[in-house]
């Protein structure tokens, strides 16, 4: 058996491709609402980029991932967004990008991941080096390494520091050809838990590193 794809690490495969100017991965089966919402952001910058508008409205739902990868990114893509926030999104912490520049970012590690993901991808952008700095321990760790893996794919170099991360720039995503996201553990629990009471499920498509 094979889970359902990895939602978060789809969301970072989706973008990276966005920047690297390549085809999107198609529709991995049903895609649930914050993919689409990704999906529907790339739609709007793309549209941006093609006909040189530096505005562009950018409806996340309710994905609080989407809305923080995409607040420093096209910001640093250079595009005034509009952020179209349902539900409840609009009450989630967030920090606003009227424009980004490179230098020293100081973010607290306890805060979620998803703004240091958003960072990741959107300093290599720029012209000139960054340095993400963290104020306290790091935590969530699992997913930014996700992020830097799918960085590494795409050919963008960050260096680890004993502060954060050190970020040269600019920095062009280069398209590995085609990918597909992995497969989530959570999605197999319930095997992996058949398998300890004595089922023999074969589960495939997991990455072992993550």
């Amino acid at each position: 058996k094979t889970p359902p794809v990895s939602k978060s690490h789809f969301h970072r495969l989706l973008i990276a491709e966005f920047i690297s100017g390549g085809s999107l991965p198609p529709p991995c089966g049903s895609e649930c609402a914050d993919i689409a919402a990704t999906r529907r952001c790339i739609a709007a910058l793309d549209e941006a980029r093609r006909t040189g508008s530096d505005e562009a409205t950018l409806d996340c739902g309710e994905s609080g991932s989407t809305l923080r990868f995409f607040a420093p990114l096209s910001a640093a893509l250079g595009v005034k967004a509009q952020f179209l926030r349902r539900g409840r999104l609009a009450e989630r912490p967030m920090i606003e990008y009227d424009s980004l520049s490179s230098g020293v970012h100081e973010i607290r590690g306890d805060v979620s991941s998803q703004f240091v993901t958003g960072l990741l991808f959107a300093l290599p952008l720029l012209e000139a080096p960054s340095e993400i700095r963290f104020s306290t321990p790091l935590e969530s760790r699992g997913y930014v390494d996700m992020t830097l893996d799918v960085l590494r794919l795409y050919g963008v170099v960050v260096h680890e520091t004993e502060s954060g991360f050190s970020i040269p720039a600019p920095q062009k995503f280069v398209s590995p050809g085609a990918v597909r996201p992995e497969a989530d553990w959570s999605g197999a629990a319930f095997w992996f838990a058949a398998n300890a009471l004595g089922s023999e499920i074969d589960i495939r498509g997991l990455d072992a590193a993550t």
